[in-house]
């Protein structure tokens, strides 16, 4: 057989090998994520939540968002449990503004002066959450650095509120019950982290909802029930001089 006639036969036989090939190829990479190759799924521990939340606080400054666009087929949902889950910071926000105007001396630990600032601070980070967890979750936005730095602040205020300042002027059982709610609402933030490294978005919703709603309600329930004895003993939380009266 004449060469050209051997090599005719043979293109055949190896093109569609090389098309088969093509095929097994393409789901290393995610066409969702601009061609580039999506880290694996990590265990769903503690260790790997705690990993992963360190990294994320000290990365408060990236545009990026820590998950790939195709969870926003569970995440981008406004009107599910976890859609509606920021709203929760909206709610203690409203309660200490409205207890700021009717009984200040029973705000928890900041003078008034402190508390309607921070209230309103609050507020804000419910949108901000929501645009970020929700709205642009999986895409680059400028909302996900707001929401982590905005977060850290408020968190590190209610450390200092409820485990430097409560001790000198509560009980211990209403401290106790504070600082239980305080670590669960983390127990729950670190979960959900491990949740999203490990791809489990169902997961990472769950967990997520609920640290929205652990440390408002934590903290709200305490205040309203600081309001009922300041109302009923009209002695005050902090001295009058803390107070600024």
């Amino acid at each position: 057989m004449p060469p050209a006639a051997r090599r005719s036969s043979k293109s055949p036989a190896r093109s569609p090998a090389r098309r088969a090939k093509s095929p097994a190829r393409s789901p290393a990479k995610s066409p969702k994520s601009g061609g580039k190759k999506l880290p694996p799924p990590e265990p769903l521990t503690w260790a790997t939540g705690l990993r992963a939340s360190f990294d994320r606080a000290t990365n408060v400054l990236s545009t990026r968002s820590a998950f790939p666009p195709h969870s926003r087929a569970v995440l981008s949902r406004p009107l599910s449990a976890y859609g509606l889950s920021p709203l929760a910071y909206t709610l203690v926000g409203v309660f200490t503004v409205i207890q700021n105007i009717y009984c200040p001396g029973a705000l928890p630990f900041w003078p008034p002066r402190y508390a309607v600032p921070e209230a309103a601070f609050v507020v804000l980070q419910s949108s901000f959450s929501f645009m970020s967890d929700v709205v642009h979750i999986g895409h680059t936005s400028l909302w996900h650095p707001v929401d982590r730095n905005c977060a850290l602040l408020l968190t590190a205020a209610q450390v200092l509120k409820f485990f430097v300042l409560m001790p000198r002027a509560a009980p211990l059982w209403a401290c106790a019950a504070v600082w239980c709610g305080i670590v669960v609402g983390l127990a729950c933030k670190v979960r959900a982290t491990a949740a999203s490294r490990a791809a489990d978005y169902a997961g990472f919703a769950r967990w997520h909802t609920l640290w929205h709603w652990c440390l408002p309600l934590t903290i709200g329930g305490y205040t309203a029930v600081a309001w009922q004895t300041y109302a009923r003993s009209s002695v005050g939380l902090l001295p009058a001089s803390v107070l600024g009266r």
